[in-house]
């Protein structure tokens, strides 16, 4: 059954079979969920799509981390299974920005207050919602065991953070952007250096504006972009790259 359709369709069909995971993993894993603004098989998923990617080429990333939950499940899969390879948490670490005009509600408050007819760089600014720092992320790092890993901090808006990275090559990309615009660009600068078997995982699908990008994005580079798979306990999808 389809969920969407346009150029990257949907189907209800989760990817992964869930993995037997040690009551010591679980209980970790459980503590890293009590600070995620997502359910815990939201949280499980990410943390199995990083351990399936073990045996794959290239870097972890999430743009748009809040407290660091799903940066730790990564990590914690990284920890695991001894591979110390580099994870990118990428976030303005100063909230979510304003929405555009792509955008049906302003995330984390609702109803949109703003002029959304402005130059995008206009809505570069910090909405007040899912305010958290960089030191409080690396605390909580830290008080999941997490602190040796190698987590990789940037800070500002994607649209300015982004063009500098020389990331070479991605495994597991995690966008958890929100908006219209955060989704976009994250798709225009990583999605190309995103490895076969990689996986895309798009945390905000079921968001109008997410969705948009996403469509807008895959027609760019159509037929590659095709059959999302919904995240059990989730409104996200997960694409692998063939």
């Amino acid at each position: 059954m389809l969920l969407t359709g346009g150029c990257g369709q949907t189907t209800k069909k989760n990817i992964r079979q869930k993995m037997k995971l040690s009551p010591e993993l679980l209980v970790r894993l459980r503590t890293i969920g009590k600070r995620a603004a997502s359910t815990f098989e939201t949280l499980r998923n990410t943390y199995e799509l990083a351990e399936k990617c073990i045996d794959v080429q290239g870097d972890f990333i999430e743009c748009g981390v809040g407290r660091g939950s799903q940066i730790g499940a990564m990590a914690l899969a990284c920890q695991a299974k001894e591979d110390n390879r580099t994870i990118w948490a990428y976030d303005s670490y100063q909230g979510i920005p304003l929405a555009g005009k792509h955008d049906t509600l302003q995330p984390g408050i609702g109803k949109i207050n703003h002029n959304v007819n402005v130059p995008e760089k206009e809505l570069l600014k910090t909405s007040g919602a899912a305010v958290f720092t960089v030191k409080q992320v690396k605390d909580h790092i830290k008080e999941w065991g997490l602190g040796t890993m190698d987590i990789r901090y940037i800070e500002g808006w994607f649209e300015n953070t982004l063009p500098m990275n020389k990331i070479k090559k991605i495994a597991l990309l995690r966008l958890d952007g929100d908006l219209y615009s955060s989704t976009k660009v994250c798709l225009e600068y990583l999605y190309p250096k995103l490895v076969k078997g990689g996986y895309l995982i798009i945390d905000d699908y079921a968001l109008t504006g997410c969705r948009k990008a996403v469509v807008d994005y895959a027609k760019t580079i159509y037929p590659r972009l095709l059959n999302f798979h919904s995240v059990e306990g989730g409104m996200g999808v997960v694409y692998v790259k063939k």
